[in-house]
């Protein structure tokens, strides 16, 4: 991996945001090695794309993320906290462990709609995935890949109030939707670390 350049400066961080001198793109993005050819293609974040790619794609996922449906998913959200609250041994306790590190997961498999059996095994995937580039990070890509997979699979059949359902709805005034393809990276994206490098 190549320098580091990190924007601390509120000055600077609004020329890197916003001035024009940095883009991101395909080449902005540092791909693990390890991590099978198939999986690729769901790992392709819509800032990567430009141009008509992105507002067609833009257009069609909007209806998902309205600050209402963020308002109705609040009630969801703070039982999950009330129950990793609830469910804190007693005692002295890590709350890194039981509280900070399993919350990201279990709200998104809420919002996404990863049925609550399969969130122990997401919340591993998880963990392999903040871990950095080590070996189980490219074990997890493919079983994250399949795992949202049967997700829209499942949904597709019986849909419910969660963010893949509400996908799957989506249509365009002429007949445009998102591809499976497209129904599937938005839920893998989460697992990208994001490491960027300016262009």
């Amino acid at each position: 991996m190549g320098p580091l350049w990190i924007a601390t400066r509120h000055e600077d961080a609004r020329e890197v945001l916003g001035g024009g001198r940095f883009a991101v793109n395909s080449g902005s993005f540092l791909r693990p090695p390890g991590i099978p050819e198939h999986c690729l293609r769901y790992l392709r974040t819509m800032a990567e794309m430009e141009g008509p790619e992105h507002l067609r794609l833009r257009t069609l996922a909007a209806p998902a993320f309205t600050a209402s449906r963020g308002r109705a998913f609040r009630p969801r959200i703070q039982r999950i906290v009330d129950d990793l609250l609830d469910a804190l041994p007693e005692g002295e306790v890590d709350l890194l462990e039981h509280f900070a590190q399993p919350l990201p997961m279990d709200v998104i498999c809420e919002l996404v709609g990863v049925p609550a059996a399969d969130r122990p095994q997401w919340r591993e995937y998880g963990a392999a995935v903040v871990g950095g580039f080590g070996k189980a990070f490219p074990d997890a890509i493919p079983r994250i890949v399949e795992g949202v997979r049967a997700a829209v699979a499942h949904r597709r059949s019986e849909p419910g109030d969660d963010l893949i359902s509400t996908l799957l709805e989506v249509r365009a005034d002429d007949g445009d939707r998102l591809t499976d393809d497209e129904l599937v990276t938005p839920v893998c994206t989460w697992s990208w670390p994001g490491r960027r490098r300016p262009t």
